[in-house]
Protein backbone atom coordinates (compact mmCIF):
# COMPACT_ATOMS: atom_id res chain seq x y z
CA UNK A 1 0.00 0.00 0.00
CA UNK A 2 0.94 3.47 -0.87
CA UNK A 3 2.05 6.03 1.74
CA UNK A 4 -0.47 8.97 2.48
CA UNK A 5 2.23 12.48 1.75
CA UNK A 6 2.84 13.67 5.05
CA UNK A 7 3.31 17.49 4.49
CA UNK A 8 2.26 19.40 1.21
CA UNK A 9 2.94 23.08 1.06
CA UNK A 10 2.01 25.96 -1.35
CA UNK A 11 3.61 28.91 -1.51
CA UNK A 12 2.35 30.78 -4.61
CA UNK A 13 2.95 34.60 -4.88
CA UNK A 14 2.47 35.59 -8.18
CA UNK A 15 -0.16 37.92 -10.38
CA UNK A 16 -2.40 34.85 -11.66
CA UNK A 17 -5.29 34.04 -10.67
CA UNK A 18 -4.76 30.98 -8.61
CA UNK A 19 -1.80 32.57 -6.26
CA UNK A 20 -2.06 32.52 -2.70
CA UNK A 21 -0.73 35.98 -2.35
CA UNK A 22 -0.11 39.19 -4.45
CA UNK A 23 3.27 40.97 -4.55
CA UNK A 24 4.32 43.97 -3.14
CA UNK A 25 6.22 46.51 -5.28
CA UNK A 26 9.69 45.06 -5.80
CA UNK A 27 9.02 41.17 -3.92
CA UNK A 28 9.73 38.50 -6.27
CA UNK A 29 7.08 35.89 -7.60
CA UNK A 30 7.07 33.00 -6.16
CA UNK A 31 6.06 29.43 -7.12
CA UNK A 32 6.52 26.35 -4.72
CA UNK A 33 4.71 23.50 -4.77
CA UNK A 34 6.49 20.52 -2.70
CA UNK A 35 5.49 17.15 -1.28
CA UNK A 36 7.47 16.16 1.91
CA UNK A 37 10.23 18.69 0.87
CA UNK A 38 10.24 17.45 -2.63
CA UNK A 39 9.71 19.89 -5.08
CA UNK A 40 6.89 18.83 -7.48
CA UNK A 41 8.73 18.55 -11.16
CA UNK A 42 6.07 18.68 -13.48
CA UNK A 43 4.38 22.17 -14.81
CA UNK A 44 0.95 22.73 -12.98
CA UNK A 45 -2.22 24.24 -14.64
CA UNK A 46 -3.26 27.70 -14.36
CA UNK A 47 -5.90 26.67 -11.52
CA UNK A 48 -2.64 25.49 -8.96
CA UNK A 49 -3.83 23.17 -6.85
CA UNK A 50 -6.99 22.69 -5.36
CA UNK A 51 -7.01 21.57 -1.67
CA UNK A 52 -10.12 19.94 0.30
CA UNK A 53 -10.31 19.29 3.84
CA UNK A 54 -12.32 16.07 3.95
CA UNK A 55 -11.45 15.18 8.05
CA UNK A 56 -9.69 16.58 10.71
CA UNK A 57 -6.11 15.82 9.92
CA UNK A 58 -6.59 14.56 6.49
CA UNK A 59 -6.57 16.35 3.00
CA UNK A 60 -7.06 15.66 -0.59
CA UNK A 61 -4.66 17.88 -2.69
CA UNK A 62 -5.75 17.70 -6.69
CA UNK A 63 -3.23 18.93 -9.33
CA UNK A 64 -3.47 19.21 -13.16
CA UNK A 65 -0.25 18.77 -15.29
CA UNK A 66 0.20 18.43 -18.86
CA UNK A 67 2.34 16.04 -20.32
CA UNK A 68 3.57 16.16 -23.96
CA UNK A 69 3.24 12.24 -24.28
CA UNK A 70 0.83 9.76 -22.40
CA UNK A 71 0.93 6.17 -22.64
CA UNK A 72 -2.49 4.81 -21.04
CA UNK A 73 -3.57 1.46 -20.37
CA UNK A 74 -7.12 0.43 -20.18
CA UNK A 75 -8.21 3.95 -19.75
CA UNK A 76 -9.90 6.26 -22.62
CA UNK A 77 -8.33 9.25 -23.47
CA UNK A 78 -11.04 12.15 -23.52
CA UNK A 79 -10.86 15.28 -26.91
CA UNK A 80 -10.24 18.51 -24.20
Amino acid sequence: MSELARTVTVHHICHCDAATEHPTDGEDVEHLFTIDGVEFPWHISDTGPVIVRLINDLYKVTVEIYAEHVEAVGIEIQDG
